[in-house]
C-alpha cells in the first residue's frame, strides 16, 4: 500500500471514518469507566457534539458489546447508592427518573429488591443521633424527610415506641 494515491472523495471519506472512529474510542472508554443509562451517553453525544447518525451508530456499537443497559444500570445504581450510605426507595426513584430511566424498568429494579425501609430508616436514625446536631428531633425530622422518607414514617420512627 506504500505509494498508494487517493482522490479528493477517497481522502474525505477515510478522515470521516477516522473521525468516526475517534469519536466511537472516546464513546467506549466513556461507557466503560462505569455503567450510564441510555438518557446518560445521549446527553454525552450531544456535548461532544456527535450528529444523529454518528450517535445511533455510536449507541448501536455500544448495545452489541452489552455496555448500555438500562436494566443493569439501575439494579447497580441501586446497589451503590444503598452500599454508600442508607437511602430511601423514593430518592432513589427520583435519582433514576433524572436519568431518564424508563418507570418500567425502575419498576422490576425495586420488585426484585428486598431492602427493608425500615431497617434503613433506623439505622440512618441512630447514625445521625451521633451527630450532636441531629439530637434535635425537629432538625432530624427535616433531614430524614428531605432524604425521601415519608412524614408519618420518619415520626413513627422517632417516638419512644418506633415501629
Amino acid at each position: 500500500m506504500l505509494g498508494q494515491e487517493f482522490d479528493a472523495v477517497q481522502l474525505t471519506a477515510y478522515k470521516k471514518l477516522s473521525a468516526d472512529d475517534r469519536a466511537y474510542g472516546l464513546a467506549l472508554a466513556y461507557a466503560t469507566r462505569r455503567l450510564h443509562s441510555r438518557y446518560e451517553l445521549t446527553q454525552y453525544f450531544r456535548r461532544k457534539d456527535y450528529g444523529d447518525e454518528l450517535s445511533e451508530w455510536i449507541m448501536q456499537r455500544l448495545e452489541a458489546g452489552g455496555l448500555v443497559d438500562d436494566g443493569r444500570f439501575t439494579e447497580a445504581w441501586v446497589h451503590d447508592r444503598r452500599l454508600l450510605r442508607p437511602i430511601s426507595k423514593r430518592r432513589l426513584v427520583l435519582e433514576l427518573r433524572q436519568k431518564r430511566v424508563a418507570d418500567d424498568v425502575i419498576e422490576r429494579v425495586f420488585a426484585d429488591d428486598q431492602t427493608d425501609e425500615r431497617a434503613i430508616l433506623t439505622e440512618l436514625i441512630v447514625r445521625k443521633r451521633k451527630q450532636t446536631r441531629y439530637r434535635d428531633d425537629v432538625k432530624l425530622m427535616q433531614y430524614l424527610v428531605r432524604q425521601g422518607f415519608s412524614y408519618d414514617d420518619v415520626k413513627s420512627a422517632l417516638t419512644p415506641k418506633g415501629w
